[in-house]
């Protein structure tokens, strides 16, 4: 993982020494960490170095994967950037490989990144955990044809709909907030998911670092739509236990399948509702709301008493819509109904607690027309990754009659309530 740092940091100084800054514009892009903010830094004219890089960014998270990672393999080694340029534009073409499960690729981007200097740890574990799949073959799709299913809400108010394997039917968690699907140990060999060689760690709400393994799923359908060579992190069946085996969670469908179900429509219902998928009018299709930060859908939220949008994971696995301390440093106008106040964490790995975190009494949020009020919000200390504020979950969403999610236009749309 970190290999070649000595010669990457030298070559660093060397060109620090050298290079200038990066002009304003794209200084404040890189701030604001949006598609939006691209856009404007290169309507205001960039040499072709930093529009390059600009530009590159800007379609990374847009989804525009093949500009992407044309843009960004010239920019991560391209001598008229900054190191801390090149390195931005490296980790950023990792994210993108990850979505397109080119793990090869991503490797090698995560390798160039760390040549410049050493990688910080979210990083180094994603660097970790893609060299075990590197060679495989990546994750496919058969024809998109609208379908519908039927979800229903577990114990914990979590959406799950059915998958099958060959013959075999399993129940999922559907988790736009899943970097990748997880399955329990005897669940894996139950459903006939191939083991890979090697172990690697994952992160976990209640943990630092849970070690996990590998597997790929040959096939698997939803709706009848079929998927082929999906990866999934294999868990210890008491990793997904709860309350004393009261609840518990075999199976959890993450976002490489459900982004490529392009559309999904999610309507309440009674005992669950129904999730609805068909093939996206693509970009255009609406005002964008959403950005992907590597294999993560990013909701850019309005709050009241924030100057600036909230940047939260979409996350339909978690329970509650949660948000970080940094957001709270800034933006300090949502803190003003904020004190103390413990928080317990549960997750894969077991439960956790954050004495440092402080409870909101009250959280507005503005998503389209809609305009929803949260009690009791916490923010949390745990650092998040990237540009993050926070997170997005089934409070928000079951508040309304439901929502929409469209990946390929890049929005977010909540029906009336």
């Amino acid at each position: 993982m970190l290999a070649g740092i000595l010669p990457g940091l030298a070559g660093a100084l060397v060109l620090a020494t050298v290079q200038p800054a990066p002009p304003a514009s794209l200084s404040d892009a890189l701030e604001a960490g949006t598609p939006q903010a691209f856009s404007r830094a290169l309507e205001s004219g960039l040499d072709a170095p930093h529009a390059r890089l600009a530009t590159g960014l800007n379609a990374a998270l847009s989804g525009m994967d093949d500009l992407a990672a044309e843009q960004l393999g010239i920019a991560m080694t391209d001598a008229g950037l900054e190191p801390a340029l090149q390195r931005r534009a490296a980790e950023a073409l990792a994210g993108v490989m990850l979505r397109r499960e080119d793990f090869d690729a991503a490797a090698r981007a995560f390798d160039r990144a760390g040549e410049i200097e050493p990688l910080e740890a979210g990083a180094a574990q994603a660097r970790a955990f893609v060299e075990p799949l590197r060679g495989l073959p990546r994750i496919s799709r058969g024809a998109l044809e609208p379908a519908c299913v039927p979800v229903t809400r577990d114990l914990a108010g979590l959406p799950r709909a059915d998958l099958t394997f060959g013959a075999l039917t399993q129940d999922a968690i559907v988790d736009t907030g899943a970097a990748f699907s997880t399955v329990t140990a005897s669940t894996a060999e139950r459903l006939g998911i191939r083991a890979i060689e090697g172990r690697v760690s994952v992160g976990a709400a209640a943990v630092d670092a849970l070690e996990s393994g590998l597997g790929i799923a040959d096939t698997l359908e939803i709706g009848g739509v079929r998927f082929s060579n999906v990866v999934f992190i294999i868990l210890p069946d008491e990793a997904l236990s709860f309350a004393g085996g009261q609840y518990t969670i075999e199976m959890i469908l993450g976002i490489p399948v459900l982004m490529r179900l392009e559309r999904l429509d999610f309507e309440h219902g009674e005992t669950g509702g129904t999730l609805c998928f068909e093939p996206s009018a693509g970009p255009g299709a609406g005002e964008s709301n959403l950005y992907l930060q590597g294999l993560a859908p990013i909701v850019l939220a309005q709050a009241e008493g924030a100057d600036s949008p909230l940047h939260l994971l979409l996350d339909t696995g978690a329970q509650t819509t949660n948000l970080s301390l940094s957001a709270l440093e800034r933006l300090p106008g949502l803190a003003a109904s904020g004190e103390a106040g413990e928080a317990v964490l549960g997750g894969a790995g077991g439960m956790g607690s954050d004495a440092q975190a402080v409870r909101l009494s009250a959280l507005t949020l503005i998503i389209g027309a809609r305009r929803i009020t949260l009690e009791d919000v916490m923010a949390l200390s745990q650092g998040t990754a990237g540009r993050r504020d926070g997170i997005l979950g089934q409070d928000v969403l079951s508040s309304v009659r439901g929502w929409r999610i469209d990946f390929p236009a890049l929005t977010l749309e909540l029906a009336g309530g």
